[in-house]
């Protein structure tokens, strides 16, 4: 019976810990005001000395940072925070904009389904920033005038992303691979960017992709086979760059294709058959 008593009290004692959470969380009154004042808001709270681990855990969405202006966040503003499925830091366009993101900023929420971070003035994007989001299908990074370039592996591990949003930033190049392994991957925005090429392969293992937008960008040409494998690929809108030619079958494969904008380029000549196969084609410009 001893033995017993003494087993379910270690039970006890470590499912209070687990849903304690670490005990090198971040309270919640130390932490970004905008954040805090999201978090008690989330919470039915009246202040931050009212907020445990437990009331952290009920939290499935923080929104309310969206006409606040947050202009830094720190490690561990997102401590606990564990069932959070939405968190939206969209910019003030009117106030002091949010322009770097700490290392392990959005570390533990392993449950998080979308995130916005468009809007601000983020200029780099720390390696290894998204880490550990394995549940994430939506991330939008638009309106990030300052944003010129992705690191390598910024999307490695997010196998469950559906949608990436990444129109109107200042994305000069991407590197190569980044976007291997994202088997879901439905829609992928590239537009309005300052795009001069793309890497061979760049879209290689996009199985599911449905809607690619590379408009209003800078490329001059694209690599033969970059569209390979893109077998459910249902819109490809390309209107808006410089391109001279196209490679010849550039568009092979794309049996599922219905919508093709290609206008205000520099074309002058087509590749005899570069429209062949294109038997789901309901609109071409």
């Amino acid at each position: 019976m001893a033995n017993r008593n003494r087993l379910c009290a270690a039970l006890a004692a470590l499912a209070l810990c687990l849903c304690s959470g670490p005990a090198w969380a971040l309270p919640v009154c130390e932490r970004t005001p905008a954040v805090r004042d999201a978090i008690i808001t989330a919470a039915g709270a009246s202040s931050c000395e009212e907020i445990d681990s437990r009331a952290l855990l009920r939290i499935r969405r923080l929104s309310r940072l969206r006409p606040l202006a947050v202009s830094s966040l720190k490690a561990g503003d997102f401590d606990g925070l564990r069932a959070l499925r939405s968190l939206d830091l969209y910019g003030n366009l009117h106030g002091n904009r949010l322009t770097a993101l700490p290392a392990g900023v959005f570390e533990g929420l392993a449950s998080l389904e979308q995130l916005s971070l468009s809007g601000t003035n983020l200029t780099t994007l720390p390696a290894g920033i998204f880490a550990g989001l394995t549940s994430l299908r939506g991330l939008s990074l638009v309106y990030n005038d300052r944003l010129t370039a992705l690191p390598a592996g910024l999307f490695n591990g997010l196998t469950s992303l559906e949608d990436i949003n990444l129109w109107h930033n200042r994305l000069t190049g991407l590197p190569a691979g980044v976007f291997d392994g994202l088997t879901e991957l439905r829609q992928l925005w590239l537009d309005d960017n300052s795009l001069t090429e793309l890497p061979a392969g760049i879209f290689a293992g996009l199985a599911s992709l449905e809607w690619l937008r590379l408009h209003d960008n800078r490329l001059t040409e694209l690599p033969a086979g970059v569209f390979d494998g893109l077998t459910r690929l249902r819109r490809l809108t390309l209107g808006g760059n410089r391109l001279i030619t196209l490679p010849a079958r550039v568009f092979d494969g794309l049996a599922s294709l219905q919508h093709l904008s290609l206008h205000d380029n520099r074309l002058t000549e087509l590749p005899a058959g570069v429209f062949g196969g294109l038997t789901s084609l309901e609109f071409l410009a």
